[in-house]
């Protein structure tokens, strides 16, 4: 799940991840981000917090470019059913 942070009404946007490198991500989203919006990335195992570095217009959706700049694991604590951010 993709958050645009600080877009107020923005829910979260699922999204298909399309490449991995050591400084961000480029996605497959069916909305745009506007450019320099701050974002915040959720999957089962990670929080990554980064930037839109780019964002074009692809067939039926959009190609965004993120330039991450933070990443957590996040571990769920079976019985106590909570979760757990750490670097």
């Amino acid at each position: 799940m993709v958050t645009a942070q600080g877009l107020m009404l923005m829910p979260p946007i699922a999204a298909r991840v399309l490449d991995i490198s050591g400084s961000g991500l480029r996605l497959r989203l069916p909305n745009p981000l506007p450019c320099g919006s701050p974002v915040k990335v959720e999957t089962d195992s990670l929080v990554m917090l980064g930037e839109v570095a780019r964002c074009d217009e692809s067939g039926d959706g959009y190609i965004a470019g993120l330039r991450i700049m933070n990443t957590s694991t996040v571990t769920v604590a079976k019985k106590e059913s909570r979760v757990i951010i750490g670097t």
